[in-house]
């Protein structure tokens, strides 16, 4: 006796289909896994880098202007 990729139910060594829920047992493939976000990830680490880098650039350049005094 063998059991039923999908159901796990008990059937006949030489069932093609399972009696109790009709899968087929020669061709069954477990559906895929659900996508993961990890490109996200990277898209909102690259902007961050962006973003930190011209507000960096401004900083410093307000800053020089106030230690400079110019106006």
């Amino acid at each position: 006796m063998s059991f039923c990729k999908q159901c796990g139910r008990e059937i006949s060594q030489d069932a093609r289909f399972c009696p109790y829920c009709g899968s087929d047992q020669t061709s069954y493939a477990p559906p895929p896994p659900p996508p993961t976000q990890a490109g996200l990830e990277t898209k909102n680490t690259g902007l961050a880098a962006v973003l930190a880098l011209i507000f960096g650039i401004f900083g410093l350049w307000g800053v020089g202007h106030i230690y400079v005094g110019e106006d």
